[in-house]
């Protein structure tokens, strides 16, 4: 979801006295795509903003307007920038060359396919990278995922192992129909859970 993080024309997303650190970390951040002309500049970056999240930002830089988005999604931010420039070429009005009499495109640069001016493949490198960017980062994200989950798995295990144990005879049970498993199942988990504290005491690691 695209979310406004520095803009004159509309209200900003995140809370006003961050938005200079935002600011900052996407002037930090890598350029994947570019688009300028003598005035104006449109580009998209990848950046880690201050809450250390890996994002993907759309500058528009015009001179009586300045709008930077960002969105988690590396497709979002391609569309919202590619978009952004068509939209911008269209309601230029067009300049002639004095000399030649020849029609002059909007951007001295543009990376856009469909937009006057663009070279054939311009977009590749750029694209890419922020594809690879998007692989290693989700990457990052769903590793980083799994551990949390494998720590919450853990601790189920050891809470059913302690609360059984604490309980006596019939814990197992009560526990089971408390929680609206089957008894085997509970006991599959508690088991797993003593055999952690188990290890855990014997000074050695465990997996989920």
């Amino acid at each position: 979801m695209l979310r406004v993080i520095h803009s004159s024309v509309q209200t900003v997303g995140i809370d006003t006295d961050q938005e200079d650190g935002f600011e900052a970390a996407v002037r930090s951040g890598e350029q994947l795509r570019e688009t300028y002309s003598k005035d104006a500049r449109y580009d998209l970056v990848a950046y880690i903003d201050p809450d250390g999240l890996h994002r993907f930002a759309v500058r528009i830089s015009e001179p009586s307007a300045y709008d930077w988005q960002d969105t988690h999604s590396f497709d979002e931010a391609l569309a919202l920038y590619e978009e952004s420039v068509r939209e911008a070429a269209e309601g230029m009005w067009t300049a002639v060359d004095e000399e030649t009499g020849d029609e002059l495109p909007p951007f001295e640069f543009t990376d856009v396919p469909g937009v006057q001016g663009y070279e054939s493949g311009a977009e590749e490198a750029g694209t890419i990278k922020g594809r690879m960017l998007d692989a290693e980062w989700a990457t990052e994200e769903a590793d980083k995922a799994q551990r949390a989950a494998d720590g919450t798995t853990r601790a189920r295990q050891i809470a059913y192992a302690r609360a059984i144990d604490k309980f006596g005879r019939g814990g197992n049970a009560y526990l089971a129909r408390r929680l609206g498993l089957s008894e085997p199942t509970v006991k599959a988990i508690a088991d797993r859970g003593r055999q952690i504290l188990a290890e855990q005491a014997e000074g050695t690691t465990v997996g989920v």
